[in-house]
């Protein structure tokens, strides 16, 4: 498994509302998906930066920033680090194109492996 970049970076927060008016006003960022626990901010290159709201229990990380690395295979990164021992949090979602899978790393964090199309619509 080779990490080409890191393709988006979700964080779920008790200052939801402030951090919404960080994204748009200090860095001018323009929300693809604005609700009112969750938004969505694809920067140009398509990479993307995820708000969540603190009561969003749905997600498999804690109130802290998780990064995920752009692979080429999702499946078959997973399949890599496995075998090398690397314990992953869930199954793998698939959305059309899109995968991810979120894996714990050596320093207790939880991280995420991801995939996005080469046309790098926003993830759904």
């Amino acid at each position: 498994m080779e990490a080409k970049g890191i393709g988006w970076l979700g964080t779920r927060t008790e200052c939801f509302a402030e951090m919404v008016q960080f994204a748009t006003e200090v860095l001018r960022l323009t929300p693809s998906v604005n609700n009112p626990d969750f938004a969505v901010f694809t920067l140009p290159d398509g990479d993307e930066f995820e708000i969540f709201a603190a009561g969003n229990d749905d997600l498999p990380f804690p109130n802290v920033p998780v990064a995920a690395f752009l692979v080429d295979d999702v499946d078959r990164a997973r399949s890599e680090l496995e075998a090398k021992g690397v314990r992953f949090v869930g199954p793998t979602a698939h959305h059309g194109a899109f995968a991810r899978a979120y894996l714990r790393a050596p320093d207790g964090h939880v991280y995420e492996i991801t995939h996005r199309p080469a046309s790098q619509e926003p993830r759904p």
